[in-house]
């Protein structure tokens, strides 16, 4: 006679309802923890986000009138440091771009993870010249 082993399911379901597998599997971590060092991928993200404004200032003739100008070449999401809070965008009249992150406590100020990040920068310093785009060889479209 063949014995089998009856596991209740019930017992089973509830543990995996308020303990969700995530939070019993080693090795696994909350995706939306920034990593380890937030402020260097925040200043990438700044540096990413200056380029994209000078190739619009030279594909427009005008500057982003806000981030949102941007979002299309970002996947319609948003321009964002590493702790989720939104690059802050300026330009001045003599054409200087400054873009800044407040830091993990979106307040002016701070130090280690709160130190504020900024770029500032003149976009004609960053984008082609109207000699070097005419100068650059031309892409067949056909």
């Amino acid at each position: 006679m063949k014995r089998t082993l009856h596991v209740p399911l019930v017992p089973i379901l509830l543990a995996l309802t308020f303990f969700p597998v995530g939070c019993i599997l080693p090795g696994k971590h909350d995706s939306s923890a920034p990593p380890p060092d937030a402020a260097e991928v925040t200043r990438e993200k700044l540096e990413h986000t200056k380029k994209l404004i000078a190739e619009y200032n030279a594909g427009h003739g005008h500057f982003p009138k806000s981030m949102s100008d941007l979002s299309w070449v970002n996947g319609g999401e948003k321009f964002e440091d590493a702790w989720g809070n939104e690059i802050g965008y300026s330009v001045s009249r003599d054409k200087t771009v400054r873009l800044w992150s407040f830091g993990a406590d979106k307040e002016l100020g701070g130090t280690g993870d709160n130190a504020d990040l900024f770029i500032t920068f003149n976009v004609l310093d960053v984008t082609p010249s109207m000699a070097e785009k005419a100068a650059a060889p031309k892409k067949r479209w056909l």
